[in-house]
């Protein structure tokens, strides 16, 4: 009898500790706490904010021509990508409770979003422009080397020296008086 209420005793801890849920462990991250939409919204408008100043000194640099500069604020701006990505994902999410947020909330986010949505574009636009000056003076540098090249062909159809070319054929000349 002894031994069938121990049986009983140690079956019910186990249903006591399977029902139970598991706290978490120390290798999981506790899942952030949900925040009133109106908290979300304000730091989506930070985030646009800082991103914005980026932007403005990204452009200010590229119309600068001061490409090595621009280099040190990719990490931020990957970082503010990711945020702001994640941000939007996160209110896109929760869009029904858009409908009860303050009216001047509501308009400060419209004003701030189109102004920051306009900063990209000229982002895009001075990005694409650099890039195309870029390239079209790499074409400059390509055509002049081009043109400076010697006309006249040193080898022939079958990729043997030409023979009317001799001093091509070795890069000093030969005092034959010797």
């Amino acid at each position: 009898m002894q031994t069938e209420l121990t049986r009983t005793q140690k079956t019910q801890d186990l249903q006591k500790t399977e029902a139970q849920p598991e706290t978490q462990t120390e290798t999981q991250a506790a899942p952030e706490p949900r925040h009133p939409i109106e908290v979300e919204i304000h730091n989506l408008l930070h985030i646009m904010d800082g991103f914005s100043k980026l932007l403005e000194q990204e452009n200010d640099l590229l119309d600068r021509a001061k490409f090595s500069s621009i280099e040190g604020l990719q990490n931020d701006k990957n970082h503010f990508v990711k945020e702001y990505k994640a941000k939007i994902q996160l209110l896109h999410d929760r869009k029904d409770e858009f409908a009860g947020i303050d009216d001047t909330l509501a308009e400060t986010l419209i004003v701030k979003r189109t102004a920051f949505i306009k900063l990209l574009n000229k982002n895009l636009s001075t990005l694409a422009a650099a890039k195309n000056s870029s390239r079209r003076l790499a074409q400059r540098i390509i055509d002049t080397a081009r043109d400076t090249i010697e006309k006249k062909a040193n080898y022939n159809a079958i990729g043997a020296m030409m023979r009317s070319n001799p001093k091509t054929a070795t890069s000093m000349s030969f005092n034959e008086e010797l």
